[in-house]
């Protein structure tokens, strides 16, 4: 596999390359930052189809988080409830919205859960890097180079979002946040690509707002964003046209929701549950201090200032690279009224998304259970609206349009050299890919059934027995949120026979010992040749297996 993955590695930066020297060749002549251009987009356009190989390889069946979330799809595949209420139902992470677990489900008709997991990972990149492409190709026909600058803006915007984590890895990691990111793109593309949007195009833009919101709650934001940015663009009566569709729109999807689910175990899943979410002190996010839940006001201040300070800092190029387009338009542009200057720059939508984003990607990043992925909530949109603001100088004014290409020259190398590493090892994760935990957790369930529980791998008997077992990380956070599990709801929903407990490697955090709280008698570490570097767990009384001491 490994050789194989090597010979496609060397066949993409063949032909980028190829493409990059006769592209410089035959530009002989031309502006030099235009021959630059030539050089650096084939190169990171082939960076750019490694690194989305890589990410989707890894991301969807190294760690365990993209198995849990496909598994509430095949889940709902076998016919059974997306949301259970308080009392009962394994916990399989269900506290989002709905739209974005049926999203992946044809993932889960293909065989074996590598196959499944590496596809749906797939359809979480497509779901963001398509949409942001599309937004890209809206170009008037009348502007020169237009294909060049098409390119230019989708090559510029993959190869920084592939490389920025927070993106990478909320969009490969089977979550509902790479659908809100392209539905909500989708949405603002529409306003943007007209000064004067048609009845068709506000219910397309309405429809997708309201789509974002059902595929996770961190959309809601932009049902402020969007009409903002209109009612400045376009004036109060678009706005209450676009106002009007969308109430229609959330009333009726609404109402489907309640004649499809439970109305209590809607509302405790979605939205009570999610806001039980206590938050953590900045101590959690320095290495090698103390974590401690954030409890009064001063707490949330300053972890909630030190993670924008955190953030301002992982994005500084960007942030740097947007001052620069806003200064250069404010200097360039002619002056004119507030609504005229934003029609003339509609690339301004995005810039205004991830603006309204930002408080809301900060305390759910600090939030108990919060991760990477809810910064990209802002820096998808941030990186947007630079790509989209640098093409508008470009061809705007073509006197600016060299240095336009050595920006986003710049930028582009800048992020496509941070991929020496992932480039690296993607041979490696190549050659392990059919060793990966949800494969081997699979085949021991088959060969042995009814022996083990595995409280990180519910994939794995969703698959081999169609039974839905707690994952140990929602056990975790409903305790941390105050809903924390009675002994009869944890035992009603984990195997009935069971001889041992198995973690994947590394074990050790105390999210995982959730399964050992409620069964401390499992405290006899065992070696398991099937499971080689798992922790197993016994109670001590399986004297057919070899001890690990």
């Amino acid at each position: 596999m490994s050789s194989v993955t090597l010979a496609l590695i060397a066949v993409i930066f063949g032909i980028s390359i190829s493409v990059a020297v006769r592209l410089f060749v035959r530009s002989r002549g031309e502006d030099p930052a235009r021959r630059l251009a030539y050089i650096v987009l084939p190169i990171a356009a082939g960076v750019t189809l490694v690194c989305v190989a890589r990410s989707a390889l890894y991301y969807s069946v190294f760690p365990s988080w993209a198995a849990a979330r496909l598994a509430v799809a095949y889940w709902v595949r076998q016919g059974h409830p997306l949301y259970y209420d308080q009392q009962s139902g394994p916990l399989l992470g269900t506290n989002y919205s709905p739209l974005y677990f049926l999203y992946f489900l044809p993932a889960t008709f293909l065989p074996g859960p590598t196959m499944a997991l590496i596809v749906a990972s797939l359809m979480g990149a497509a779901a963001a890097l398509i949409p942001a492409s599309w937004v890209h190709t809206q170009l008037p026909l009348s502007v020169p180079d237009r294909n060049f600058w098409k390119v230019a803006g989708i090559v510029t915007f993959s190869v920084i979002a592939i490389n920025l984590f927070p993106i990478t890895y909320a969009i490969f990691t089977v979550r509902g946040d790479a659908l809100v990111l392209g539905l909500l793109a989708i949405s603002a593309g529409v306003i943007y690509r007209s000064q004067k949007p048609s009845a068709a195009a506000l219910w397309v833009a309405a429809a997708c707002l309201v789509l974002a919101e059902w595929s996770k709650q961190t959309a809601a934001p932009a049902f402020l964003a969007i009409p903002l940015f209109m009612l400045i663009a376009d004036g109060l009566i678009e706005t209450l046209w676009f106002l009007l569709r969308l109430t229609l729109l959330v009333l009726g999807t609404a109402a489907i929701a309640l004649l499809v689910f439970p109305f209590r175990a809607l509302v405790f899943n979605t939205i009570e549950f999610p806001a039980h979410h206590p938050w953590q002190y900045v101590s959690c996010f320095q290495e090698g201090l103390a974590c401690r839940t954030a409890e009064t006001a001063s707490d949330r201040i300053v972890t909630a200032f030190w993670m924008t300070q955190h953030y301002v800092s992982e994005h500084l190029a960007l942030l740097s690279a947007l001052l620069i387009v806003l200064g250069l338009i404010a200097i360039i542009s002619p002056r004119s009224g507030l609504r005229a200057w934003m029609n003339e720059h509609r690339w301004m939508i995005f810039l205004f998304i991830a603006v309204f984003m930002l408080p809301l990607s900060v305390a759910n990043r600090i939030k108990t259970g919060g991760e990477d992925s809810a910064m990209a909530l802002t820096g998808y949109f941030l990186l947007l609206s630079i790509t989209l603001g640098l093409v508008k100088l470009a061809t705007s004014w073509r006197q600016l349009s060299g240095v336009v290409v050595v920006i986003s020259c710049a930028l582009t190398i800048t992020y496509m050299s941070q991929s020496t590493s992932a480039i690296e090892s993607l041979p490696r994760i190549a050659r392990h890919i059919g060793n990966n935990p949800q494969a081997v957790a699979v085949k021991y369930m088959e060969q042995h059934p009814n022996q083990v529980y595995f409280p990180w791998n519910p994939l794995a008997s969703i698959l081999t027995e169609h039974a839905a077992y707690h994952f140990d990380y929602f056990v975790d956070e409903r305790k941390r949120a105050g809903f924390g599990l009675s002994d009869s709801h944890y035992l009603a929903d984990i195997p009935k026979q069971f001889t041992m407990i198995a973690y994947p490697p590394p074990f050790g955090d105390a999210q995982q010992r959730a399964a050992l709280n409620y069964l401390p008698n499992f405290n006899h570490e065992v070696r398991v040749p099937e499971l080689d570097g798992w922790t197993v767990l016994t109670s001590g009384q399986n004297t057919s297996l070899t001890s690990a001491k």
